[in-house]
């Protein structure tokens, strides 16, 4: 089946030729240096951020947060005795289940976290052997201009960020076309409302895209991510794969620096009015 992207983005490569040489895009220089694992860990992030690691606790916390004075506030007010005692037992147990799931979930969170904490210097060996020889800099560039739906119903409703991850190998005037090609299409899809759910069906449940699939080969390299908004914001970094020639190219195919500079964060933004 053939993908349909909104807002032509084949055609947009030709129409920015004349791109300002004073745009500013990062270079290779700008990320530190990563020859041994102790310098991976000092300026990398080698594993998913903690809000990540931490959302399923939360979220039970959160839930037990809300039932329990709903359940206690409904003994205040209601007459229990009214309701009957199979209603009453129902109501007990839901309270015992949602403590005991969100104790579970806890308990799991704390359980990786010390595993994660003990495989840490395997971790960042490993990561280290990987980003020997060649060094592969990218630079993600949060769009938030438009945001890619999530879904009709349910809870899980909420838009996801559009990030666009670049290879920083490549020449710099054809990265700075590259920047510019996907910022005249963002331009020309925030003037369209349907755009959040058609960019939703092009990704087909997809959280990564070879922006050739939708520009073509001018933009070889060049990653759109789904980005859900309560993740934090990474902006340069190493892939761990080659972009270029990968099938798939994800969060976990890459390391982002645990400290970006105010002003890359700054600079490295679509969403400009």
């Amino acid at each position: 089946m053939t993908t349909t992207w909104p807002g032509s983005p084949q055609t947009w490569w030709d129409d920015v030729a004349d791109v300002p040489s004073d745009r500013w895009v990062p270079g290779p220089e700008d990320l530190p240096t990563c020859r041994t694992p102790e310098e991976v860990g000092r300026s990398y992030a080698v594993v998913a951020p903690l809000v990540s690691r931490a959302a399923m606790p939360i979220l039970a916390a959160f839930v037990l947060g809300a039932a329990v004075p709903v359940a206690l506030t409904s003994r205040i007010w209601f007459d229990w005795a009214s309701v009957g005692a199979v209603r009453q037992t129902a109501g007990v147990l839901l309270v015992v289940l949602l403590a005991l799931a969100t104790a579970y979930a806890v308990a799991a969170f704390v359980v990786g976290e010390v595993r994660l904490r003990r495989a840490r210097p395997e971790t960042l060996r490993r990561v280290a052997r990987q980003l020997e020889g060649e060094r592969r800099p990218v630079w993600g560039v949060l769009a938030r201009r438009v945001r890619v739906s999530r879904g009709t119903s349910g809870s899980d409703t909420g838009p996801d960020d559009l990030l666009v991850v670049l290879d920083l190998r490549v020449a710099r005037p054809v990265l700075q076309r590259q920047l510019a090609t996907v910022e005249a299409w963002l331009d020309a899809l925030s003037a369209q409302p349907a755009a959040p759910t058609a960019l939703a069906a092009a990704f087909s449940g997809r959280d990564a895209v070879h922006a050739v699939e939708a520009f073509g080969e001018p933009l070889r390299g060049v990653w759109l991510w789904r980005k859900r908004a309560v993740l934090p914001r990474e902006t340069l970094g190493l892939a761990l794969v080659d972009p270029r020639e990968v099938a798939a190219f994800t969060r976990d195919d890459a390391v982002f620096l645990r400290r970006t500079p105010r002003e890359v964060l700054r600079r490295s933004r679509l969403d400009r009015d």
